[in-house]
């Protein structure tokens, strides 16, 4: 913010300025990939997933029966925060969608390829060092009868296709959510032991302050929930998820809703 004084005026002109970055990816074509069970004449049905540290950002549509599938798809974004990598992961849609491989470029080495058209190899994904998986989640807002305060009741129904840390998954939940004026809760689910599908079931309940003249300017911030391996010494990052709570037309798109997220 930048106050500007205006002659011998007392008053000053306060102007805010915002910068925003935005990027714009066309993902073109993929030639030779493998064929299912690695015979060339298995052919695959193949998709592309836009990312930005392995949060989906977009995806294409599906190419069937190819090897060689042309996409020629465009998509234009505001960048919603620094990121590290830009990545393109590739898939195979089976019963299972498999991954066939990835494209990771550097936050620093966009510029490079600025108007540009590139043909970038496909490097393998190993699943024991990516962030992957699914969570399941319901979020509900309801009123407190007793306080009148708005309450978010958040059901942590379960996660699949976890990553493993040296070919074991005891995974736990950490459940924040961060209010608008900094306030933060957390709770925790019990461990589930020896699955990489852990099934938790478990409710959580979050209240606002009271809704008087020194809270009525706080409101629902940001849920944050995050994926652990129980490890003896130090627990293992699994991924996380972040929702954003603020505002009346969000809060409208969630509620009461059961959300299926890609962990990252």
């Amino acid at each position: 913010t930048k106050n500007i004084a205006n002659g011998g005026n007392m008053a000053d002109v306060k102007t805010s300025v915002r910068v925003e970055e935005r990027l714009r990816i066309k993902i073109g074509e993929a030639k030779n990939l493998p064929g299912r069970n690695n015979s060339p004449g298995n052919l695959r049905d193949v998709y592309c997933v836009l990312s930005l540290d392995q949060e989906e950002i977009f995806r294409t549509s599906t190419i069937e029966r190819t090897l060689n599938p042309f996409f020629g798809e465009e998509f234009h974004f505001s960048v919603p925060r620094r990121f590290r990598y830009l990545s393109v992961y590739v898939y195979d849609h089976e019963k299972t969608d498999k991954v066939l491989g990835k494209v990771a470029i550097k936050r620093q080495e966009l510029q490079t390829y600025h108007n540009k058209d590139h043909w970038f190899p496909i490097k393998a994904v190993n699943p024991n060092t990516e962030v992957q998986g699914k969570i399941y989640l319901e979020v509900k807002f309801e009123q407190n009868m007793d306080s009148q305060n708005e309450k978010l009741l958040i059901r942590l129904n379960e996660c699949s296709d976890l990553t493993l840390c040296n070919g074991c998954c005891d995974p736990f939940a950490v459940v924040t959510v961060r209010l608008t004026n900094g306030k933060v809760e957390t709770r925790r689910t019990k461990v589930r032991k020896k699955t990489n599908s852990p099934v938790f079931d478990e409710m959580f309940s979050f209240e606002l302050p009271n809704s008087d003249d020194k809270y009525r300017n706080i409101e629902w911030g940001e849920l944050v929930v995050t994926i652990y391996h129980d490890a003896p010494v130090n627990n293992i990052f699994l991924g996380e998820v972040r929702v954003a709570l603020s505002g009346q037309q969000q809060q409208a798109l969630i509620r009461r809703r059961l959300m299926r997220i890609r962990i990252r």
